[in-house]
């Protein structure tokens, strides 16, 4: 499917979802309801500052995991599309 057709159909339903009343907007009302729902059943989840910070790193860290395997992977795709060796083959090269 071409992405203008996938766009008119998103479109489409996006209208039609609306029509029937079927979207649920969440904003920062429905937010705190919802905490205030969660805390009251005891079942919300406190964290320190410290475990909020490792948290933070952990995510950091893998998005960067992420971005670096998908640019090693595009630097391969066009390393063989020309006919050069993978990053992987260089550094193997590197370490003899």
């Amino acid at each position: 499917m071409t992405p203008e057709r996938r766009r008119e159909c998103a479109s489409k339903g996006g209208k039609n979802a609306a029509l029937s009343g079927n979207i649920h907007k969440f904003n920062s009302e429905t937010a705190r309801a919802a905490a205030r729902k969660l805390h009251a059943s005891g079942r919300a989840y406190h964290m320190t500052t410290e475990q909020a910070r490792e948290r933070g790193l952990r995510g950091v860290a893998a998005r960067k995991a992420k971005k670096d395997a998908l640019m090693r992977e595009a630097a391969n795709i066009f390393r063989v599309a020309f006919g050069q060796p993978t990053v992987e083959e260089l550094e193997k090269e590197q370490k003899k």
